[in-house]
């Protein structure tokens, strides 16, 4: 039998790896993008906005919700595999030949008929997504994140490594689609190949059966979240414009590069945690507690220091062609330190059981958030992201309601109490930032820029080293215990 215990040194070893992987090649990447972003002009991000909006439907529509119903599942057997990997495979050819004969209304839809063909091109990503979910899938399940972020970051790093080369060559928006399935094809063969998977086309029908009742509401999950992501870039894209678009879609991408590394490597191993122990209320109640406390710990200052740095970042290192995103990016970092408490709270409402009254709410809370961006539409991009602010704001009412109706022991207070620590942390750092911008790095400058960062991250270091917070103490002796674990396997090495 799995015990907390256990589940607790899994989450660890897969944290620190997630982190670790994630966060180098998340340094390659941040280069790969501001090369990116200066060769290529906002409207090349904004058809290829429109593509992903449609073509990336695989992530809800290929597994059917499966693949979370495989890590949740308590025994998995390899008919349960096949039957998902077969009922993937039909799903993406049919979507893939969906995109590619509608694309011509689609774009119509948008008023973009440039983007016509790069969506036709483009859904073949739904293919090939569906040989790379699988083996994932099965590392997840196996709270094995050293693999299955070594393989995500190569596929990052790749697909923008090959999108920038094909940039330069002035291929344009089309060099960030061969990017994306020229580097997804290669990392395919090769996931498969190390994890010796065998796709096999097999179906059965009990163990469809058995995958469905979890399945179904997890897919259903799926859509909405995919409607509260690519919606509003539908709102911007019909009313606004593509230009506009490429903004907004850059606001998000730029925002979301950063905050991702934090809350979906959480999300992703803490879903199969809370899986394992689903039954143990309490033991799931101190884990979220001490969960949110690392989350924010991590991710507050992350998303405070880029909405506070924004006015330099943006035309020193993208360019004065961005500029329009500053407004937009420090509005975006709010509500993406919102959906940080949001992703811990959802998974762990699904893990439990409650995905079924953790759908409905989300449903709600996604036509909501369609609605404030709608009606905000008149301050343009300004004003969606506000909307999803407001959206956001429901949406953590409604999962921490969700969350509380099965677990009573876990209060308002101790969400509050798990906040505190980096939310006055974020205070401090503020005030140091805004004292010397306005003394000192008054100047527009890389140099002000930098020091800045330095002068507003140090002290909300200090605090952090020094915070008396139990589940601070616990993240700092895990932070440096993996130090010395690496340190001693350098050494013995």
């Amino acid at each position: 039998m799995t015990t907390q215990n256990d589940i607790g040194e899994k989450v660890r070893e897969s944290l620190f790896w997630a982190f670790l992987l994630r966060g180098g090649g998340s340094c390659f990447k941040v280069v790969f993008t501001i090369i990116l972003a200066r060769i290529l002009d906002p409207k090349d991000f904004g058809i290829m906005a429109i593509a992903s909006m449609i073509v990336y439907y695989a992530d809800n529509l290929t597994s059917f919700g499966f693949s979370n119903a495989l890590i949740q599942k308590k025994e998995l057997s390899d008919a349960d595999v096949d039957t998902t990997f077969t009922v993937n495979f039909i799903i993406s050819l049919t979507l893939c030949l969906i995109c590619v004969f509608f694309s011509s209304s689609i774009a119509h839809l948008f008023k973009v008929p440039e983007a016509q063909s790069v969506i036709a091109v483009f859904s073949l990503i739904f293919l090939l997504t569906t040989f790379f979910d699988i083996p994932i899938t099965l590392l997840k399940k196996q709270i094995n994140f050293k693999y299955s972020e070594t393989f995500k970051m190569a596929r990052a790093l790749l697909q923008s490594f090959i999108a920038v080369i094909l940039a330069l060559l002035g291929l344009k928006v089309w060099a960030l689609v061969y990017g994306q399935l020229i580097g997804l094809f290669v990392v395919a063969v090769a996931i498969v190949f190390v994890t010796k998977w065998h796709p096999r086309f097999r179906f059965h029908l009990s163990n469809f059966k058995g995958l469905v009742h979890f399945g179904a509401w997890d897919f259903f999950r799926n859509q909405i979240g995919y409607l509260g992501k690519y919606g509003p870039q539908f709102i911007v894209s019909r009313y606004v414009g593509v230009t506009e678009l490429g903004f907004f879609e850059k606001a998000i991408s730029t925002t979301g590069m950063a905050v991702d590394q934090v809350s979906m490597n959480m999300n992703n191993v803490m879903f199969s945690a809370f899986s394992s122990i689903q039954d143990d209320q309490k033991a799931i109640a101190q884990t979220l507690q001490h969960y949110l406390v690392v989350r924010t710990a991590i991710g507050f200052p992350v998303v405070t220091g880029l909405a506070l740095i924004a006015p330099y970042f943006v035309p020193i290192v993208l360019g004065t062609k961005w500029s329009p995103i500053i407004i937009p990016m420090q509005i975006i970092c709010l509500s993406e330190g919102l959906r940080m408490i949001i992703g811990l709270l959802s998974v762990a409402n699904v893990a439990i059981g409650k995905y079924a009254l953790h759908t409905i709410y989300k449903t709600i809370n996604s036509i909501l958030l369609l609605v404030f961006c709608y009606l905000l539409l008149q301050w343009n991009i300004v004003g969606v992201c506000l909307g999803l602010v407001f959206g956001d704001l429901l949406s953590l009412f409604a999962s921490f309601k969700v969350f509380q109706s099965k677990l009573k022991v876990f209060h308002i207070k101790s969400l509050l109490h798990a906040l505190a620590p980096a939310t006055f942390g974020c205070i401090i750092m503020a005030c140091c930032f805004i004292f010397f911008q306005r003394y000192i790095f008054c100047k527009v400058t890389l140099t002000s820029m930098i020091g800045l960062i330095l002068v507003s991250a140090l002290p909300y270091t200090f605090y952090m080293l020094t915070s008396k917070n139990t589940d601070l103490q616990m993240l700092k002796k895990e932070i440096f215990g993996a130090i010395d674990k690496i340190i001693s396997k350098i050494r013995a090495s």
